[in-house]
């Protein structure tokens, strides 16, 4: 077996051992070049893909990982579509009111919004329901929240943030919790009042009583949705 072959089968072992990652929804091409892991397919949620990237980080021989791993939408949608929603979110989004942002298709820019003096600037592209973000947010908390509004349009498959935060911050565990905390009081579907949110070294611990395994599993999500997190500790009881 080559060091390319074991390196894969390693990957293969780490993913199929996680509990948390089932490998019969989990479709996943493996291949590595240099070091260079490539992970395609589809999964059927963020908190999976996050287990499989941070796995495949982990493996030893890997030194960097390019991301197409999909996950399945709740519905599929043009790029078109899922640009409009994007653009929409975003520029509803009382924290980016104040930010110039821009959409585009390829070379065409569908949406543009300036604002003179502008606190920042984001720019999104849409191809083959992968998101694109790019430009310079004011805070952490600015990026965070742009990555998941854009995982929260209809039909995105996936989100590549390259936004820069202007002037740099340093992160820390209270800033990926209360990153957590803003997510989960935007999402209408949960009552972010019933949901602790804790993290330490990075994993979010999440507690508190909600109605359904549903309302659970999409606490979840969205802890997971929140880029820096190591892992998440979903302890969240239900009681119908």
């Amino acid at each position: 077996m080559t060091e390319t072959d074991q390196i894969v089968a390693a990957v293969r072992a780490a993913i199929d051992g996680d509990p948390g990652i089932d490998p019969h929804q989990a479709r996943i091409a493996i291949e590595t070049h240099d070091g260079i892991l490539r992970l395609a397919g589809e999964v059927p949620d963020i908190g999976a893909k996050r287990r499989i990237l941070k796995k495949a980080m982990k493996t030893p021989g890997v030194t960097g990982v390019e991301d197409h791993l999909g996950v399945v939408p709740g519905e599929h949608k043009g790029d078109g579509e899922i640009l409009n929603a994007v653009y929409q979110s975003l520029s509803e989004e009382s924290a980016f009111m104040d930010y110039s942002i821009a959409g585009g298709d390829g070379n065409d820019e569908v949406h543009n919004r300036r604002r003179d003096g502008a606190e920042g600037i984001i720019q999104i592209m849409v191809e083959e329901g992968e998101v694109t973000l790019s430009g310079n947010v004011q805070s952490l908390s600015h990026r965070r929240l742009a990555e998941v509004l854009a995982w929260w349009a209809s039909g995105t498959v996936n989100v590549h943030d390259e936004l820069h935060v202007v002037p740099p911050e340093q992160d820390t565990d209270d800033e990926i919790t209360d990153a957590v905390r803003i997510v989960l009081e935007k999402d209408p579907w949960l009552n972010a009042s019933q949901i602790g949110v804790h993290t330490s070294g990075g994993e979010v611990i999440l507690s508190g009583l909600l109605h359904s395994v549903e309302q659970k599993h999409m606490a979840e999500c969205n802890a997971w949705y929140i880029a820096g997190v190591e892992g998440v500790n979903n302890r969240i009881e239900v009681r119908p």
